[in-house]
């Protein structure tokens, strides 16, 4: 058996050309932040989920800032998905 002690993974990530687990986190929020503000990402979401998720018109009349809170629904368009 060899003498030399084994590393651990963070002795490792300090290693030149190595990432420490902070950079690995603060490249990962980048990530996170540009998939967010990145406006050609598109996260598809199936009607069902839509439906699920609907606010109903009191809570959208309750919705903070005032900005909504004389609304009332219109008439419904028909809207083909894109396929």
């Amino acid at each position: 058996m060899s003498s030399q002690t084994k590393s651990t993974a963070l002795e490792e990530a300090n290693e030149p050309g190595m990432v420490s687990p902070d950079d690995c986190m603060q490249n990962v929020k980048l990530q996170e932040a540009n998939v967010v503000s990145n406006p050609r990402f598109v996260v598809e979401i199936s009607e069902d989920e839509i439906r699920a998720n609907r606010l109903d018109e009191e809570e959208i009349r309750q919705l903070p800032g005032g900005k909504f809170a004389n609304y009332t629904p219109g008439s419904p368009s028909n809207v083909s998905p894109l396929d």
